[in-house]
């Protein structure tokens, strides 16, 4: 499926070349339903260096605030349930022992950064608070069974979001950090999300 220019985005998947296509022309075709504009795009790969936590993952799924207002809102919220089935059989392609794509940082030899505890292969991406991106990510070495409720509790925020409700827990850990470029990254730890800090030793430095 094709995506009209003149439509904002409802759901986007953007993948490395060198990941398997397939893989991606499944999912895509598993969350397909008339009325949804899905664009799928091939990227150039690209090395993992500098600040790890905002580079582009291998494979990166945005749902889009229009998903919501639009496609959603017509079609009935039966299509979420299925979407979010989608999403979660992906685990075994990106974080099970025979994952399609692993990822590796690019660094200063001896040095391991903080953000090696995420994947860089795969991440969700919304667009759900306007000005500000959201970007998921999930640690490298989740389970399948976390995965699954890292991806339902996801959903239900975002389903929060689209009804104007916005997590009051987030909403204090967003107070204590510094958003960069433009972009909010979550996770999910200890059964629920958290907000990610970008700049973690910077902010430790400027704190003693």
């Amino acid at each position: 499926m094709t995506h009209s220019p003149d439509r904002p985005l409802q759901i986007a998947v953007s993948y490395e070349e060198q990941f398997p296509e397939e893989i991606i022309s499944h999912f895509i075709s598993g969350i397909a339903s008339p009325g949804l504009d899905i664009k799928s795009e091939a990227r150039e790969s690209e090395p993992k260096a500098g600040l790890e936590w905002l580079v582009p993952t291998a494979v990166i799924i945005f749902i889009g605030k229009a998903y919501f207002d639009s496609f959603l809102k017509e079609m009935g919220k039966d299509h979420y349930q299925l979407l979010k089935r989608g999403v979660a059989a992906l685990w075994k392609y990106f974080f099970g022992s025979e994952r399609s794509a692993k990822i590796n940082l690019v660094g200063t030899k001896g040095k391991v950064s903080s953000a090696a505890l995420y994947s860089l292969s795969f991440s969700i991406m919304t667009d759900m608070l306007g000005e500000y991106r959201i970007k998921y990510l999930l640690k490298d070495n989740i389970s399948e069974d976390d995965f699954e409720k890292a991806i339902e509790n996801f959903s239900s925020f975002l389903e929060e979001l689209s009804s104007g409700m916005f997590n009051p827990e987030i909403r204090q850990q967003l107070e204590k950090i510094r958003v960069v470029g433009q972009t909010i990254l979550l996770s999910y730890d200890d059964g629920k999300l958290k907000v990610i800090n970008p700049l973690p030793e910077q902010n430790a430095k400027e704190e003693t």
